[in-house]
């Protein structure tokens, strides 16, 4: 019993009890403490920076890529490989300069022709249900040396071609007294010209309302204008596509360099 409770001193003494607390020794100095204190904050200020830079990674690597996004929004084409976005504001005064806008002149029809001129690429045949057509229907093959698939245009470029057309009948007369060639829609047969120009009118207004682009465009006061008249700001500013990778893609895919069909629609 006697060596019981000298033990029992010699814990008390110690500055521990049987609750394993701190009772008259403390576990360390003062110096100790503020060790303990600085060690337990470095240790839960690294631990919150390895979680936020966990998360940041997390997020970051779980962001599909531009071409994964557009694979998940657009219909199949081979080309969706080049497809690259860009923000820029496009100038759009109403009196804006432009190398594509003016009196045709032989350098500015050919600008325009450089834009939609390309021919064809190859689409693979088994891709062809993607576009929903079918595989059985009489295609167009391309030489099996460019994958002898179907033959496809891109039709961003055939909107092109349809306002180049819409362009020219606006300059008819300026064609005319120029002296330079005409177009292939101003020497049309009347009822053709007629009919493409439909045509190409009602192709725009259904791929316009497909897109149904809600972008904004502002409207302008004019304080010194005592009429209450307003200006509209034309420069929008737009997430576009990159134009000249797309048609750099075109380039090296070409697999017929002219296509040309019974309504008198060509390329090169």
């Amino acid at each position: 019993m006697e060596q019981d409770r000298a033990d029992e001193g010699l814990l008390q003494d110690e500055g521990l009890d049987r609750g394993f607390s701190l009772k008259k020794r403390p576990l360390v100095d003062e110096d100790g403490q503020r060790f303990i204190g600085h060690a337990w904050t470095w240790t839960i200020q690294s631990a919150m920076l390895a979680c936020s830079l966990t998360l940041f990674i997390l997020s970051w690597s779980g962001r599909p890529s531009d071409e994964a996004c557009v694979r998940k929004l657009f219909p199949y084409s081979p080309a969706l490989e080049a497809v690259e976005y860009h923000d820029e504001t496009l100038p759009g005064a109403f009196l804006q300069p432009s190398p594509y806008r003016g009196t045709p002149t032989p350098d500015i029809d050919a600008r325009w022709e450089k834009l939609w001129d390309w021919g064809a690429f190859n689409v693979p045949e088994d891709k062809i249900p993607l576009l929903n057509k079918s595989a059985d229907d009489p295609w167009h093959h391309t030489d099996p040396s460019h994958g002898g698939g179907v033959a496809g245009l891109f039709w961003g470029f055939h909107q092109i071609h349809c306002l180049d057309l819409l362009r020219q009948m606006s300059y008819k007369e300026e064609y005319e007294k120029s002296g330079q060639r005409l177009p292939s829609i101003l020497r049309d047969p009347e009822a053709l010209r007629r009919t493409h120009l439909d045509h190409c009118i009602e192709l725009i207004r259904m791929d316009m309302m497909c897109q149904a682009d809600v972008t904004p465009y502002l409207v302008l006061d004019r304080p010194d204008d005592s009429t209450g008249a307003l200006n509209i700001d034309f420069s929008v500013f737009k997430r576009c596509r990159d134009f000249g990778k797309v048609a750099n893609w075109m380039k090296d895919h070409i697999a017929i360099s002219s296509v040309r069909d019974s309504e008198g629609h060509h390329s090169r």
